[in-house]
């Protein structure tokens, strides 16, 4: 009877054991399997458009990285050339870092000097672009910006340098700083603030990312999407943007010069799929303004047939997961994902599933990571998984990994 009640308690004991075992082993992953589509690859027709330098973009709505990527021949990639008076699209946004305009907003009021009016004759006599500013006059930053991004007067650019940062040379170290934070490794600005000196030089890449970057200022893209501007002369400033209201182009920027030739930079929204991105075209070194704004249009149009958007929807089942003992649910992430891509260049997707989860899984716990190309997304189971605390009762025990 002893010997019962020995064989009995040791069984017992083991059986506790297990018990305690699998309340606090964390839940082992069955299988996990996901239910996405094979991205398929196709021609960029960008590329087919036989362009020199040229450069076409798109803001991530994932992140809100900008993607640029360059079109033409070899030296695009490499060399910087001169920008013209594409370089006061720089000059405006570093103003900007440092006395910032909201929407709507005038923002300071300075009075013009003696060298202001000198500048803007300076301009005059020597073939740059210009617009009329007496000494005495009352000007506020807005309508500064208006002179330089609607007609691109040269003499408006330096004044508000010098203005907001004491000195051209203040100016230039500024602007190298605003470059290395926002990772345009291949601009070099010098000379001076309008881009009317040789010494600014760019690459059609960084110059898209530095379009993309002026529409994420709420100021900046309500001036360049206007067609006009009045000065406190009485002048009217007539963009120069051929292109705005057409095909989606909400702002841009003209430059030239004999060393740059003609040069344009344009911002459009274009809908992709289910989705509306903010894009970029920048084309360079065109032998007249017909060739810049013809090549940039070609560029916008083609943007919409070259760029392709993969999306989930917010609970989506975008597959399964199962532990070891059949309990299963499915997976779907928690807010809408929409990830662009160039269609000659489609994302790779990869599913990264947790090892050990702890055995109080719940809906919405996260239990891996997609990975969409450069994007990495959390997902999430949608419904609670039979806890690991249940596992004593299967019949065939589950070894531990």
């Amino acid at each position: 009877m002893k010997k019962w009640w020995g064989s009995t308690l040791a069984i017992l004991t083991i059986i506790a054991g297990y018990v305690c075992y699998c309340l606090v082993r964390p839940l082992q992953i069955g299988a996990a399997k996901i239910q996405l589509p094979e991205l398929t690859s196709g021609e960029l027709s960008a590329t087919n458009l036989g362009l020199r330098r040229a450069a076409i973009g798109y803001i991530n709505p994932e992140d809100n990285a900008i993607q640029c990527r360059a079109l033409g021949d070899g030296e695009t990639y490499t060399t910087p050339i001169a920008t013209a008076s594409l370089a006061k699209m720089i000059t405006v946004q570093v103003v900007l870092d440092k006395y910032p305009l909201k929407a709507g907003e005038s923002g300071p009021t300075i009075t013009m000097t003696n060298d202001d009016e000198s500048r803007y004759w300076w301009a005059v006599n020597n073939g740059g672009s210009n617009a009329r500013v007496v000494a005495g006059e009352q000007i506020t930053e807005r309508q500064l910006l208006e002179g330089i991004l609607l007609v691109s007067a040269n003499n408006m650019a330096d004044s508000l340098a010098i203005w907001a940062f004491g000195s051209i040379d203040n100016y230039h170290q500024a602007a190298r700083q605003w470059l290395n934070k926002n990772n345009l490794a291949n601009t070099i600005v010098g000379g001076d603030a309008s881009g009317f000196s040789s010494e600014t030089k760019s690459t059609p890449t960084d110059l898209c990312k530095i379009m993309l970057l002026a529409t994420k200022q709420p100021a900046l893209v309500e001036i360049l999407s206007a067609n006009t501007a009045t000065l406190p002369t009485g002048e009217v400033l007539q963009s120069t943007n051929r292109l705005l209201g057409q095909n989606g182009i909400f702002a841009g920027k003209t430059g030239y010069t004999d060393e740059a030739g003609r040069g344009l930079m344009v911002a459009s929204h274009q809908q992709i799929g289910n989705v509306q991105l903010t894009t970029a075209a920048v084309s360079l070194s065109n032998d007249s303004y017909d060739a810049a704004f013809g090549t940039t249009n070609q560029l916008v149009l083609a943007l919409v047939n070259d760029l392709q958007v993969y999306s989930i929807s917010k609970g989506e089942p975008i597959g399964k997961i199962s532990s070891l003992w059949g309990s299963q649910t499915d997976l779907s992430v928690n807010h809408t994902v929409v990830i662009p891509y160039w269609s000659d260049q489609p994302p790779t997707i990869k599913l990264s599933i947790n090892k050990q989860i702890t055995d109080s899984l719940s809906p919405n716990t996260i239990i891996g990571t997609l990975q969409i190309g450069t994007n990495y997304i959390n997902v999430h189971a949608t419904s609670g998984i039979e806890p690991a605390r249940l596992a004593w009762r299967l019949t065939t025990p589950i070894n531990p990994t």
